[in-house]
């Protein structure tokens, strides 16, 4: 298993978050199957006896599928400090 996390396939979080189909039941297992280990082994990571790591991946899952990263629009952050622009480079 790999204990590395992978690239996000957004269009396989964006087909996870649509209406219950089997396309996006589909894309949401895949998800899990994806993130379980290398959620799990930062869990272990950080102290955990495995049986409490399972639970902690195990009950993040269960958050996640019905809570607003599901439910709500995917919107990115705003960034931290507005950006700046600066007067050109006189010559």
């Amino acid at each position: 298993m790999q204990s590395q996390f992978v690239t996000t396939s957004w269009s396989l979080v964006l087909a996870a978050r649509g209406k219950a189909t089997s396309e996006s039941r589909q894309a949401l297992e895949q998800l899990c199957r994806s993130y379980w280990y290398p959620l799990y082994a930062f869990v272990r990571s950080q102290g955990f006896e495995a049986d409490e790591a399972r639970d902690h991946v195990q009950g993040y899952f269960v958050v996640a599928q019905a809570g607003p990263m599901v439910k709500q629009p995917l919107v990115a952050p705003p960034p931290a400090h507005p950006t700046r622009a600066f007067p050109p480079n006189p010559d």
